[in-house]
């Protein structure tokens, strides 16, 4: 019987290896396919190119239960929550300007949607997104950003189409990032909100915090609980006061030791901006305006065309989605400019054979549906 229980977990073994080799030479031909080789003179509309875009997001990276990826074992294998998240969002974004479109895109965006149950980790404590699915041979961990990042997508679907489970599912990710922050109260920094639940990781991310900002505060202006308020305060003020630099940009976050990791990246100074925008809606503030106004003047110093085209365009995304959003409340003729420039920039290298953006030589799923994200913005 031993002998017996060996061989079939022997069997098992291979044939789970037969899965991911399979999984690999299937990836290997899809990205050779999809591969963006040379760039066309892209005389396309905005519109145009955000639904080329999402095409080509469809049919070389998508990892909707319905493609081909889902029917390898082990199920998700190239997949992660962030990656996914990503996608929801775009599909979020190119529905608010899809036209015709507009029932098939709602349908893969119920699609992606359903998929986010494979990474849900309800015996976590408390529960969230795992940055990989269960049943693979990974084993990830809960980061609170890309719970956040999730939110957020699930905030504007429910803006979107007023699915109660949208908003549900935001808050119990609040709980999450609840967590984030009571973990932080005994670090140098005392404050944010850390960036992932990995047992060796006591770093405070500007990203972490500055989105579970944006999502509590957009949570009280959907419902008025109070305590949403005054997270979202509470985290924006940290930030300000603990990771501005001289330039008046803020830095990507806090190590255990009370260091300051320096680096700016664009979203984390998007995120900000919304923040404050958000917060403007919620108290009536003009004050929050003003900073807001000032992350975005000094972002356009730091950040021209060369220095956004070193970022990656999925962080990019995140920095405009946010300033257009101030552009509606304090209008300023350079941040539409701004994003002009970036869009064209990122048009002038979409392949028009198959709608992929050739940024790297092997373009990934963040990138495209940072493409369908920022092309969407632009013509809204």
């Amino acid at each position: 019987m031993k002998h017996l229980k060996s061989a079939a977990a022997l069997v098992l073994i291979l044939g789970l290896v037969a899965s991911v080799v399979g999984c690999m030479i299937y990836e290997n031909k899809q990205i050779a396919h999809c591969q963006a080789i040379a760039t066309s003179s892209a005389d396309i509309t905005y519109r145009e190119a955000a639904i080329l875009a999402y095409e080509g997001l469809n049919s070389c990276f998508s990892h909707n239960p319905e493609h081909a990826y889902a029917k390898l074992i082990p199920t998700f294998l190239y997949n992660t929550n962030w990656t996914l998240g990503g996608e929801i969002q775009a599909t979020v974004d190119l529905l608010k300007v899809s036209g015709a479109e507009k029932k098939r895109i709602e349908s893969d965006l119920h699609t992606r949607v359903d998929a986010l149950r494979y990474y849900w980790d309800e015996n976590a404590s408390p529960p969230g997104y795992n940055s990989t699915t269960f049943g693979t041979f990974e084993t990830g961990d809960i980061y609170y950003d890309d719970n956040a990042w999730i939110a957020l997508a699930l905030l504007d679907a429910h803006q979107l189409l007023k699915d109660p489970w949208y908003l549900e599912r935001a808050r119990d990710i609040f709980h999450l990032l609840e967590d984030g922050a009571q973990k932080t109260k005994n670090l140098p920094a005392q404050g944010g909100v850390l960036w992932t639940q990995k047992r060796d990781n006591l770093y405070t991310a500007t990203v972490s915090t500055a989105s579970a900002a944006q999502v509590a505060v957009r949570l009280f202006l959907l419902t008025r609980e109070s305590h949403f308020l005054e997270f979202a305060k509470a985290q924006f003020e940290w930030v300000l006061k603990t990771l501005k630099a001289e330039n008046g940009l803020f830095a990507d976050g806090v190590e255990k030791h009370g260091g300051v990791e320096h680096t700016q990246w664009t979203y984390n100074q998007g995120l900000l901006i919304g923040d404050a925008v958000f917060l403007y809606s919620a108290t009536g503030d003009k004050n929050y305006i003003g900073v807001a106004s000032a992350i975005a003047q000094a972002s356009l110093v730091r950040f021209n065309l060369d220095a956004l085209l070193t970022q990656p365009p999925t962080f990019n995304a995140v920095f405009f989605k946010n300033l257009m959003l101030l552009n509606s409340v304090a209008p300023d003729v350079r941040y539409k400019q701004s994003l002009n420039q970036y869009a064209h920039s990122m048009l002038t290298k979409i392949d028009l054979s198959n709608g992929i953006l050739a940024y790297r030589r092997w373009p990934t799923s963040l990138d495209q549906s940072a493409a369908v994200q920022i092309f969407a913005l632009n013509q809204s």
